[in-house]
């Protein structure tokens, strides 16, 4: 009896790859295999080339009904979500910082800005070094327990999305008058002349509210930066208020720092002036706390504290007038000079 002979599965051939692939069977009876087989096939070829080439995703926008219609809001609405996002009632307080090897400014909290700094300027260093804030800020959070009340103090404090500006022109027109609205506390000359780098003169006459709490003095590198933080101020013409809280120079006396400032601040002094129309126009904008004034001494009344002010304004106010008249004789023409030197002259002296 002849055995009945089953078909055997081709071997591989040895002009195939080492790789692993699917195997095929090419007899009559695997028909209803066949499509899965070669589906199968097809897939691990396809992952090869999707390896090598990945498709292009397509961005579609999104659906309108997906969108939310924030500009078809009333426009009393659209400020009041302003206000949320872009606006700190308490003050944006700015320090000196480097990022990237680059000089900017970096946003600390009210309680830090209030005490833990304020403390460490007048009575609590140690060195004369000086510390980066941000080293303080970082040993309070780390030293306190997280069930703390001043832990949560600390991180108690508006946060801003100032890039909800950079959704459209609509928006960014409508939204950075009320950024830059807000009352910007500098650290000291170097934070403000970082800020004003940063956010350049189209933005910087946008200002309204600026305080400087600290001024540098001494020999050092960022006494230079008490005339440079002015210079940058020049296009800050629409200030408001501009207050100065600390010492200004050595000297306490109202007319010593009335000269302090309108040495370093002279630029901007006098850019407001040609921008108001009034020489000492400026004058009236800044203001100063009794800690400027004071200088830590003992019994000082209010009613010496308005008297000092009034006094240092009307010294401030004198310095820029006579500058202006200054400026007003160097720029006559030299031939009205000779002329009045003439009438003045003896007469025998013309004959």
């Amino acid at each position: 009896m002849s055995q009945q002979q089953t078909p055997q599965e081709p071997a591989t051939s040895a002009r195939y790859s080492k790789r692993k692939r699917v195997q095929i069977n090419y007899y009559e009876g695997a028909s209803d295999t066949d499509d899965a087989v070669d589906s199968r096939f097809e897939d691990s070829e396809n992952e090869s080339q999707d390896l090598k080439q990945k498709p292009a995703h397509s961005s579609k926008p999104l659906p309108k009904r997906k969108i939310f219609p924030f500009l078809k809001l009333p426009a009393e609405i659209r400020n009041v979500i302003y206000g949320y996002c872009l606006a700190d009632p308490r003050g944006v307080y700015l320090f000196s910082t480097t990022k990237d090897r680059r000089r900017t400014v970096r946003r600390a909290s009210t309680y830090y800005m209030e005490h833990i700094y304020h403390r460490q300027l007048y009575g609590l260093r140690q060195h004369d070094d000086r510390q980066q804030p941000e080293h303080w800020w970082r040993f309070i959070l780390d030293n306190t327990t997280e069930d703390s009340e001043l832990k949560d103090f600390l991180m108690r404090w508006v946060s801003l999305a100032p890039s909800l500006l950079a959704t459209n022109k609509q928006i960014s027109a409508e939204g950075r008058d009320i950024l830059y609205g807000n009352e910007f506390k500098m650290d000291d000359t170097m934070a403000l002349h970082s800020f004003m780098v940063d956010i350049g003169p189209r933005m910087a006459s946008l200002l309204t509210r600026v305080t400087l709490r600290a001024w540098d003095m001494g020999r050092g590198v960022h006494k230079a930066y008490n005339h440079a933080c002015f210079c940058m101020l020049t296009s800050a013409t629409n200030i408001q208020k501009f207050t100065i809280e600390g010492p200004v120079s050595l000297r306490y006396n109202p007319k010593g720092i009335a000269c302090q400032l309108y040495r370093d601040g002279f630029p901007w002094l006098e850019a407001v002036g040609i921008a108001k129309g009034k020489v000492d126009a400026a004058v009236d904008l800044i203001h100063l706390t009794q800690s400027t004034l004071s200088r830590g001494r003992r019994n000082y009344r209010l009613d010496d504290f308005e008297k000092d002010h009034k006094e240092f304004s009307d010294e401030l106010s004198r310095l820029l007038v006579n500058s202006e008249n200054k400026r007003k004789m160097r720029a006559q023409p030299q031939a009205v000079a000779v002329k009045k030197s003439k009438k003045a002259a003896p007469k025998e002296i013309w004959d």
